[in-house]
């Protein structure tokens, strides 16, 4: 082969035969990269071709290896070789757009052009969902304390899908992980490294989901594989800054929208867990759990994670019925004929205020909520039929036949002290709803003030006002009966300090505590750090397993839907 260096030199390179000695292999994969290294600074794209030859004669020596050893060891030049020569095969080929979306890679070998075919193992993602790759390696955001890295075979990646349009469910950029392996087909023993068409090519590109895979098989050994679970996650801290603060100070005018999240498409079988985060706050407050949930392999098999995010500064009950709605569309959209009973056992974990939020999916409203908030009834209310209906949805409902079971974390059920205290007064003045949304709701005051109540009337309250312990809503909501099917636990944080009440120096322990739950833990640490204590993880990992058990012995005692369906 002859390649062709940036000022029109050529270099010789003689095409070399993939050995079965694994010493010639290794040092054949050394000299490969070499060139291609040289390759690849003067901006030749036939680097690419010589990273693939480098990269497939280091996985013949490492096979080689552990043929003749029954056990994974190698020589360590070529495990380096491959390693090395693979990322940045995977990375010039990209440069060089080499990768196809439909799963090809390109490369050029003595006799001619060869593709690569690709591989996907264990996604929930399709193929074109892969749109580029990152190393893993080089995304550190130090959003996790816990960083889930294990090394071996292959290169661990951050795949990135970019979205074209605006999505319901997703984000304009969704990363997860990956892992790349290049190997020789399974099965088959090439005597060398060239290939005379696509359908005969010496190699295949596997990627695998290393949330499900964590090793491979060579010559019959079980490898384990690179992998590193948490990269994803910093990803998003590193490329989106938090704009939680702009969902407080402005809820009605910010970008910050009402949105769920899901961090992987909807796959059946498995239960929603769905994060609600708390007041000045985000989802990126959840992915130190999230990263410790996903690393235990039994827990990803049978959960997908989902994530509300919401404006917190005002019209939380405008949220609420939000959220609702969306996982309403969420459960029809993803299974329209409601054949999956897994999205009907769905789990929310709230933090703080966004307990309240998740408790309000999960209770009977009667007309409890509108009599604390008006004198009259609500046929009595003046307003549009889109207002009317509006305001209808936001103090009328019944819970949400999807969840089965919610996780209150320092959650303040009967409010808190520090929305009374000078930080909390001026936070709460700090909010400010929009012209437009003001003149809305003044209107709609002035034409019933002879419908709601005064306090309602002075100011529109915002979500700090609402955390006041003698708010009239807080206490509707504390009146609100809870769906008896539902089960629910409390995680209590009790490492406050300087407060004149036991709690994590937000919420008191009394606040946070709910007479109907079905477990209650307490938890030596404070407010903004009890949904990342290791305790807190563990609780959530055995409330989660239990549920996981329980839903698989009903699901098993409940005929199929379609079986059913054809008695009748």
């Amino acid at each position: 082969m002859i390649a062709k260096d940036a000022t029109g030199g050529s270099i010789q390179y003689v095409a070399c035969r993939a050995s079965i000695d694994p010493a010639s292999s290794a040092a054949e994969a050394k000299q490969a990269q070499e060139l291609a290294i040289y390759l690849q600074a003067r901006g030749d794209s036939a680097c690419v071709d010589h990273y693939y030859r480098a990269t497939l004669l280091g996985w013949r020596s490492i096979e080689s290896d552990v043929a003749m050893s029954g056990a994974s060891q190698g020589r360590p030049v070529a495990w380096a070789t491959y390693q090395d020569s693979l990322l940045r095969l995977l990375m010039t080929a990209q440069q060089f757009r080499r990768v196809s979306p439909q799963g090809e890679l390109l490369v050029e070998t003595d006799e001619g052009p060869s593709l690569v075919p690709v591989n996907f193992y264990g996604f929930a993602w399709r193929p074109e969902d892969f749109d580029s790759l990152l190393p893993a390696r080089d995304i550190r955001a130090d959003a996790v304390a816990r960083r889930y890295v294990t090394p071996g075979l292959g290169a661990a990646l951050v795949a990135l899908r970019i979205s074209r349009r605006e999505e319901q469910f997703f984000r304009e950029k969704q990363p997860f992980a990956v892992t790349a392996v290049l190997r020789t087909p399974q099965g088959s023993t090439p005597s060398t490294l060239s290939s005379v068409s696509s359908n005969n090519s010496p190699a295949v590109l596997e990627f695998y989901n290393p949330l499900v895979f964590d090793r491979v098989i060579v010559a019959g050994v079980p490898l384990a594989i690179e992998r590193d679970l948490s990269a994803p996650l910093e990803f998003v801290v590193r490329d989106s800054p938090r704009t939680f603060l702009e969902g407080f100070i402005e809820p009605s005018e910010s970008a910050v929208k009402t949105k769920l999240v899901m961090y992987e498409p909807y796959q059946k079988g498995k239960i929603p867990v769905v994060f609600v985060h708390g007041l000045l706050s985000d989802p990126q407050t959840w992915y130190e759990l999230i990263n410790d949930l996903r690393a235990q392999p039994d827990l990803y098999a049978r959960f997908q994670f989902w994530a509300f995010q919401y404006p917190t500064g005002g019209a939380i009950l405008e949220s609420v019925a939000q959220f609702r709605q969306l996982l309403a569309l969420a459960r029809e959209s993803s299974d329209p004929n409601h054949a999956d009973p897994a999205l009907d056992q769905m789990v929310l974990i709230a933090h703080s205020m966004g307990g309240i939020v998740s408790r309000l999916q999960v209770t009977y409203s009667y007309d409890i909520l509108w009599n604390y908030a008006a004198r009259t009834p609500f046929d009595t209310l003046r307003a549009p039929p889109d207002e009317r209906e509006r305001i209808r949805q936001i103090f009328f409902f019944e819970p949400s036949p999807s969840i089965a079971e919610v996780i209150f974390i320092g959650t303040p059920h009967r409010g808190s002290g520090w929305s009374r205290r000078v930080i909390g007064r001026v936070s709460s003045n700090l909010v400010k709803f929009g012209e437009q949304e003001d003149s809305r709701y003044r209107a709609l005051m002035h034409a019933n003030q002879d419908v709601f109540y005064p306090y309602l009337q002075e100011k529109r309250p915002t979500s700090i006002d609402l955390l006041e312990p003698d708010n009239p809503l807080l206490a509707a909501y504390r009146q609100l009966p809870v769906n008896p099917s539902v089960r629910l636990h409390s995680i209590i944080g009790t490492g406050g300090s300087g407060a004149s009440e036991p709690g994590d120096g937000v919420v008191p322990v009394a606040s946070a505590r709910h007479p109907c739950v079905a477990s209650e833990l307490y938890v030596p640490a404070k407010h903004s750090q009890l949904q990342r204590e290791t305790s807190t993880v563990a609780e959530v990992s055995r409330i989660l397993r239990e549920h996981a058990a329980g839903s698989q012995r009903a699901t098993a005692s409940i005929p199929s839907r379609k079986a059913t369906m054809a008695s009748q």
